[in-house]
């Protein structure tokens, strides 16, 4: 008869955790569901504007966040610069996204894309000292890390401006960083005309 009382208490506790659970469970359906609303992206884009405006020593916006978030995320513009007269900008960027690997503190981007990358010109100097610079070498294999996976890279069109490479240029970029294969980085540039 004592083990009644017991039995009944952890009926009782297994009926909480489960009602926890189911709770937790919806309430992250609510989340996810509710990422995929206009509202929400739009919220998302004034975020993220605000992080940029504080953070960096030029305006910067972005705008036109949508897709199925956070799984695949698409941007319509990304600008740094005054909007009328940007130095950077991106077009038509599309970032799809393997969550599980996060468990293991891994990064996992299946595919980045976009369709227009531009540098327009070198940004202009920052109001802050700066630091002397060490000579600018490319990294090596050895020194990319390992705890991202870039599956696809894909960037139709990056243009260079004038100003920066003392004539107009255009190529595309097609590659991706597995450091999983021993193959690890693939990279494939492209002349555009025009």
């Amino acid at each position: 008869m004592s083990d009644a009382p017991e039995k009944k208490k952890q009926r009782k506790w297994l009926r909480r955790l489960v009602l926890t659970f189911l709770v937790g469970l919806f309430l992250l359906g609510v989340i996810f569901m509710a990422l995929q609303t206009p509202p929400a992206k739009r919220f998302m884009a004034a975020r993220i504007n605000a992080v940029l405006a504080s953070s960096l020593p030029w305006p910067g916006e972005i705008t036109g966040i949508g897709g199925f978030l956070p799984f695949i995320i698409t941007v319509d513009n990304f600008r740094l610069g005054e909007a009328e007269d940007p130095w950077f900008s991106l077009h038509d960027v599309s970032l799809n996204t393997n969550l599980l690997p996060l468990i293991g503190g891994q990064i996992s981007v299946e595919r980045l894309a976009a369709g227009e990358v531009t540098l327009h010109r070198l940004p202009p100097p920052s109001e802050e000292a700066p630091e002397p610079a060490a000579p600018f070498s490319l990294p090596t294999i050895d020194d990319l890390p390992t705890w991202i996976r870039l599956g696809a890279l894909q960037l139709d069109r990056v243009a260079i401006g004038e100003a920066v490479a003392g004539e107009a240029v255009a190529f595309s970029v097609v590659g991706g960083y597995r450091p999983e294969e021993e193959k690890a980085l693939s990279v494939e540039i492209q002349g555009l005309d025009g």
